[in-house]
C-alpha cells in the first residue's frame, strides 16, 4: 500500500488507522437502490431528491466519512457539492 505500512495496532495509512476509518461507508441514493447495502453493514441513507441527496453529503462528510457512495443519477444533479470533497 504506498503511503501506508503495517504496525502492531492494524494498517495505517499517513499516520492514522485504516482500520477506524474503514467502518464508516455511506451509500446515498433512492430507497430501491440502496436498501440492498444494508446486507453487507453500510449505512445506508434513502433520499427522494438532489436537494436532500446534497445534505446527506455534507453531513456524512462531516462526520468522516471515508467513503460515501451516491447513485450515478441523483450524482449527476449535485455535482457542485460533490466537486467540494474531491
Amino acid at each position: 500500500m504506498a503511503g501506508g505500512s503495517k504496525s502492531e495496532k492494524g494498517l495505517t495509512a499517513f499516520g492514522k488507522s485504516v482500520i477506524d476509518k474503514m467502518n464508516k461507508i455511506g451509500i446515498i441514493g433512492d430507497t430501491e437502490s440502496t436498501l440492498g447495502f444494508l446486507a453487507v453493514g453500510f449505512s445506508v441513507f434513502p433520499v427522494a431528491s438532489a436537494e436532500e441527496a446534497s445534505k446527506t453529503l455534507v453531513k456524512l462528510a462531516g462526520e468522516g466519512y471515508a467513503i460515501i457512495y451516491i447513485t450515478e443519477d441523483l450524482a449527476c444533479e449535485i455535482t457542485d457539492t460533490i466537486a467540494k470533497y474531491k
